[in-house]
């Protein structure tokens, strides 16, 4: 049953961060992790009393309930091809819809009495069916058309997650190879969104401006990250040395000009930044194009990890021969073991409070930009809760009068 609405730019946008959620913990948590992750932003999204993921047996086709939110607890579930609702998506490979479940003569008799409204969509990968999405409700009629929409567009983003996390579960992590062909693969449709984006920007109304302006900013970011994978694979590859040109670049006017850029994003979050630099130039030694990525990165994470409503602080001034520019959020912090293995390549955190910062390349790769360009970068907590991020680049060198 095709179900097609148009989602508001409010209900996309909603769609759109709870996939980034899920997409960040794809690296660092198991399948059975993500799937109850992802369920909890499902009945953040819809008016859902309970919600499930099935796994689909690639032998039998059966169904296997992987994880499951609900006001009560329920016995475990497996259900056949073809029977009940969940066993029909799959079978049939679309999506399933019912609006009162005890007058449908379809799913009889019912499993469990209290349900009368449910949907199923049926998540596929590598051209089967993979894993199913259950929602239910205890009231009639209580999922509209934009509801079965948001599903099925976080469940394309779902089913890719699940996907990466059986792969890391499976093999222990991406291989290089793998990963750059990726890459590759990525950029072709990135750079397709952004000339359709730019069309749409031609004829949109004025209230669509910004939305679209985020879309593009957000593909920019991940063309960005695409092409800075892309040349750190290259270098070891050629085992090029990590030193970089002594060329004087103003790191004052670059941070004020990463958080214009990363503003945005803040204010979607509703996370304010304070910045406090020198109106003067602060000149260190670096390439402009690696500094910049270094500091949109640290930003970036501070804004992820900062609460609804906090302050991502960001300082920087002189110390001796070194500029230092300090970045702090006011989340959860970090655990004190593991403040220099969040920057190892999708490192994953022994705990659940750490996953919530842990995975991805954003602060590997800040390091690796730090030590190119002849500076250090670190991770400490603060006193007051929340981390800080310290990065110390050498000064460029007076020019003589």
């Amino acid at each position: 049953m095709a179900v097609e609405s148009a989602l508001s730019a409010t209900e996309l946008r909603l769609v759109l961060d709870a996939a980034l959620v899920i997409a960040r913990a794809a690296v660092s948590r198991t399948p059975e992790e993500l799937a109850g992750l992802a369920l909890e932003q499902v009945l953040a999204l819809v008016p859902a009393d309970r919600a499930a993921f099935f796994l689909v047996d690639p032998l039998t086709d059966e169904a296997v309930r992987l994880a499951w939110r609900e006001r009560d607890p329920l016995l475990p579930a497996r259900f056949a091809p073809g029977v009940g609702a969940v066993g029909w998506a799959i079978a049939h490979r679309a999506s399933v819809v019912v609006a009162d479940a005890r007058r449908d003569p379809r799913f009889q008799p019912i499993r469990y009495p209290v349900t009368r409204s449910l949907v199923a969509l049926p998540l596929e990968h590598s051209g089967r069916v993979t894993y199913v999405l259950a929602c239910s409700s205890f009231t009639a009629d209580a999922f509209a058309p934009r509801h079965v929409e948001m599903l099925r567009l976080l469940g394309e983003h779902v089913s890719a997650a699940f996907a990466t996390a059986q792969q890391l579960a499976e093999g222990g992590g991406l291989s290089p190879q793998t990963l750059a062909e990726y890459l590759h693969d990525l950029r072709g449709p990135l750079h397709t969104a952004l000339g359709y984006l730019a069309l749409a920007a031609q004829t949109a109304a004025p209230a669509g401006h910004d939305v679209i302006a985020q879309a593009q900013q957000a593909c920019r970011q991940a063309l960005e990250l695409a092409d800075s994978v892309l040349d750190a694979a290259a270098e070891e590859r050629q085992a090029a040395p990590l030193s970089s040109p002594e060329v004087p670049v103003d790191l004052a006017a670059l941070l004020r000009a990463s958080v214009a850029r990363v503003q945005p994003m803040a204010e979607l979050r509703k996370v304010a930044i304070a910045l406090e630099a020198p109106e003067a130039p602060l000149a260190v030694i670096g390439r402009q194009r690696v500094l910049e990525r270094l500091l949109d990165n640290l930003l970036r994470n501070a804004v992820e990890h900062s609460p609804e409503g906090g302050t991502v602080a960001t300082r920087l001034a002189p110390h001796g021969d070194r500029a230092v520019a300090v970045v702090e959020d006011e989340g959860r912090g970090i655990p004190e073991g593991e403040l220099e293995q969040i920057f190892a390549p999708f490192f994953r955190a022994a705990t659940s409070a750490a996953r919530q910062r842990s995975g991805g390349l954003g602060l590997s790769l800040a390091r690796r930009w730090a030590i190119r360009s002849g500076g250090r970068l670190w991770a400490e907590n603060r006193a007051a809760g929340g981390a800080r991020f310290v990065l110390q680049l050498p000064l460029a060198p007076s020019r003589p009068d």
